[in-house]
């Protein structure tokens, strides 16, 4: 992005050379050896888009730890777990029984929500961690947690 952007003053050359993630190596073209300063403002400027992160989530159950990343989401349905039942995504015409909480989107729309909801919904109702790796768990092996699980 940054060399077609700035092509007219690289000429041939390329000014920007990827050192690896989240870095980038930039030569500072001629015209603008006077005023560096300038050039760099130009470069962070430029709009540069990062890769989606792939949906992952680690669970480690003896040290308690779950990771997420990305964006994982999970389709609707409803979880009982111990003595809570948890809605996501209004998996359920005319209501749960007592004990429901329920996790929606916006309007009440029926699609996949992000598995960060429930977690901060699950740590807002003080479930301990080791239910919350439970729950996420039987979300995976059940195919409505969608992305990539490991658990060690």
């Amino acid at each position: 992005v940054i060399n077609s952007e700035f092509s007219f003053e690289a000429g041939n050359q390329q000014l920007a050379i990827a050192q690896g993630p989240g870095r980038v190596f930039i030569r500072i073209p001629r015209q603008y050896m006077e005023s560096p300063v300038e050039f760099v403002a130009a470069v962070m400027e430029v709009g540069i888009d990062r890769p989606h992160q792939q949906a992952r989530v680690v669970v480690n159950p003896k040290s308690q730890t779950v990771v997420v990343t990305g964006e994982v989401e999970i389709s609707p349905v409803v979880i009982s777990h111990k003595n809570l039942t948890v809605g996501v995504g209004n998996p359920a015409e005319g209501g749960l029984p007592g004990g429901f909480v329920p996790i929606t989107g916006e309007q009440g729309q029926q699609s996949t929500q992000r598995l960060q909801q429930l977690v901060e919904a699950l740590n807002q109702l003080r479930v301990p961690t080791e239910d919350v790796i439970s729950i996420i768990r039987e979300l995976h092996r059940s195919g409505k947690l969608h992305a990539e699980y490991d658990e060690h």
